[in-house]
């Protein structure tokens, strides 16, 4: 059975704890929550996966419970329990995981999560000691790739080429990638980005009231035309007045 947050203390060390585990532990239906469900197909390959790869539910928990305060870390065992969905041996959801075991918020788990994504992805790239905080990948998880400059969809693998190009650039010039030198960086960027939305924006909401304002026109114009009989001559010297005129509108904007 899961511990309850009475029975847990979190420890706080400033060392990693190495757990070598002597086998992976098998567990059994009496150790679960009588209202977890059965496991699926998919969940079944994917803890079986983290079992070859000798990551198991036991393991992972216990090191976030013994290390809550080194952030990476624990960021990375959390990737495992939620990749490999190894919560499922004791819980239904990620975030029911999160909250009994840790009192983690959703947002704090997928946050840690998501640093650790981050962190994994750049350091393959650029070496293993470019990313070590958690911070520095906060600050990272800011800089996102905006469909159009302007829908608020990511697209998580042209971000994180985003996000690697900014960090590339800033460890060249400073290989100690300070969280306060990321933190400026990406501040910058979110300042282009921001600019270039509300460019589009502004752009999209003259073009609206261009439009609206061309289609009352075209109205006035149409009625004022059908108000009476015009002779074909004369409707279409008015047509070509209409279009002249709105030549010159045209022209005197540039």
């Amino acid at each position: 059975m899961p511990k309850t947050k009475a029975d847990k203390t979190i420890a706080g060390t400033d060392e990693s704890v190495q757990i070598v585990p002597d086998a992976n532990v098998i567990v059994t239906d009496s150790q679960k929550r009588n209202d977890v469900k059965e496991l699926n197909a998919d969940e079944e390959k994917l803890i079986a996966d983290a079992g070859h790869n000798d990551i198991t539910y036991e393991i992972s928990t216990e090191f976030i419970h013994s290390n809550i305060n080194i952030v990476m870390e624990v960021a990375m065992h959390l990737h495992y329990i939620c990749y490999y969905k190894l919560y499922r041996l004791h819980y239904n959801t990620f975030e029911e995981y999160v909250s009994e075991e840790f009192n983690y918020t959703r947002g704090r788990a997928y946050q840690l999560t998501r640093a650790y994504d981050i962190a994994e992805y750049i350091n393959k790239k650029l070496g293993p000691t470019v990313l070590t905080t958690e911070p520095q990948c906060r600050e990272l998880l800011r800089l996102r790739i905006y469909k159009d400059d302007e829908l608020e969809l990511e697209d998580k693998e042209q971000s994180n080429e985003a996000r690697l190009a900014l960090v590339k650039k800033i460890w060249e010039k400073d290989n100690t990638a300070k969280t306060s030198v990321i933190a400026a960086a990406v501040r910058e960027k979110l300042k282009t980005v921001q600019a270039k939305r509300i460019k589009a924006k502004s752009v999209e909401k003259f073009t609206q009231e261009i439009q609206s304002t061309v289609s009352r026109v075209q109205i006035r114009i149409t009625k004022l035309l059908a108000s009476k009989e015009w002779p074909k001559d004369e409707l279409d010297e008015i047509k070509a007045v209409a279009i002249e005129e709105l030549k010159k509108i045209l022209a005197s904007l540039k």
